[in-house]
């Protein structure tokens, strides 16, 4: 027993000196323990793929970004030893992270992230799939449908969704700027999520444990907010109705104020129904 200790006492050690001279070196290194104790090298590659019209992520361990650019690539910087999987079939681009069975720890673990890029005015029919407990960014994309299960932060900016879908969160922030949704399910179990400067027609947004907040945002068709335990807050709203209910909190809507119900021209085509059940609603200009 005590001589495999002093062996791997030993392994640690030379693995550190050599992990450490690559640092010198200007490598971007990191030791890892996968079925040995290994030096594992971080690598940056862009790939030019075919033309798509559906993205499927499986994302686990890595940064995911969907932005839109000059052509179809995807650029991947992450471990040599688990770098994802990218494949274009029937017009759908699919990225599949890799089985991760080694341990990283010591010197300059690296932030591992996948880019896709899609041309500049490209059309997509569906964005779908999951991203786990890393962070998904989407900019200047328009997509028909979109079905997300994230458990990482999320943020989107110059997001329209044209037809509707779905995104489902859990302990997490969810931002959104500059972006149209159109009848689009949203739910967050933990976390709170921001709308600023865009729209949404209907669809939904509900809340168990976090506050919304929605500014210079335009409401269109019925949409409905609801959050268990926390505030909604709505700045500068375009709409024309408002149904607000609170069963333990207060609502204020402009100028009035009252403790459990707040109505005003709730029969509008276009209109907001919040509910909360232990929190404020506040709407203000």
């Amino acid at each position: 027993m005590k001589k495999t200790i002093i062996i791997g006492v030993i392994i640690t050690i030379i693995g550190s000196i050599i992990a450490f001279v690559g640092l010198s070196n200007g490598a971007s290194t990191s030791l890892i323990w996968n079925n040995g104790l290994k030096i594992n090298k971080t690598v940056h590659t862009t790939k030019t793929v075919s033309d798509f019209k559906n993205i499927q992520l499986d994302s686990s361990g890595y940064e995911v970004e969907i932005k839109s650019g000059t052509n179809y690539s995807v650029e991947v910087k992450g471990s040599k030893e688990n770098r994802p999987k990218i494949s274009v079939k029937n017009d759908t681009l699919t990225v599949t992270s890799s089985d991760n069975s080694s341990s990283s720890f010591g010197f300059n673990t690296s932030d591992n992230k996948i880019i896709i890029t899609v041309p500049n005015g490209t059309n997509l029919e569906n964005i779908t799939g999951t991203s786990s407990y890393n962070e998904l960014e989407i900019n200047n994309i328009t997509t028909n449908n979109i079905d997300l299960d994230n458990a990482g932060s999320l943020e989107a900016n110059n997001l329209t969704v044209k037809a509707g879908g779905r995104i489902n969160s859990t302990n997490t922030g969810i931002d959104f700027e500059n972006s149209n949704l159109t009848n689009v399910t949203i739910k967050n179990d933990n976390g709170s999520l921001s709308f600023e400067n865009g729209s949404l027609t209907g669809g939904s947004v509900v809340n168990k444990n976090g506050s919304l907040e929605f500014e210079d945002t335009h409401f269109l068709q019925t949409v409905t907010l609801n959050d268990d335990n926390g505030t909604i807050e709505i700045d500068n709203p375009t709409t024309d109705g408002y149904q607000l209910s609170s069963t333990n909190g207060s609502i204020k809507l402009f100028d009035k104020n009252e403790t459990t119900s707040l109505n005003q021209n709730e029969t509008a085509t276009n209109k907001i129904i919040a509910t909360t059940n232990n929190g404020t609603i506040e709407i203000s200009n």
